[in-house]
């Protein structure tokens, strides 16, 4: 028996239910596909009672752009309500890393210049730049 009943087409086993549906997706008993316009599967979350999804965003939305250095600073404060925060490198060369309050190039996650990343950490975020001064802006969703 394959590890992975979504993505064996083998799979034949009673304890996953799966059934081919019509655009190619499998649905497995109690975990609902989805397909993005990119062609991304994922799952639905969020089911209310009788299986019908529901969609919940988050209350607030804080943008804004941050001047990086050399030196980490804070990107984005802590949010305890937090739902989800994307970072984006805006330069068009330089490279910055982006981590908790104590990043830097070693530990740091890289992001490339023009790149993006989506965080789900509550905490306080900082960025570094490789060199120069680069900025990043950022979408932070809480409630």
């Amino acid at each position: 028996m394959a590890l992975n009943p979504i993505l064996d087409s083998s799979n034949n086993s009673s304890s996953a239910t799966s059934n081919l549906s019509t655009d190619g997706l499998r649905n497995l008993t109690g975990l609902p596909l989805g397909k993005t316009a990119a062609g991304e599967l994922f799952v639905k979350t969020g089911l209310a009672s009788g299986g019908a999804t529901t969609s919940t965003g988050a209350a607030n939305l804080a943008t804004g752009q941050v001047a990086t250095s050399t030196t980490a600073a804070t990107a984005v404060i802590a949010r305890p309500t937090r739902t989800s925060v994307l970072i984006r490198n805006l330069d068009t060369t330089i490279s910055v890393y982006v981590g908790p309050a104590t990043v830097t190039s070693a530990n740091g996650m890289l992001l490339k210049a023009g790149e993006s990343c989506p965080f789900t950490f509550t905490g306080l975020i900082q960025v570094i730049a490789a060199s120069g001064t680069p900025s990043i802006a950022y979408a932070d969703e809480y409630n």
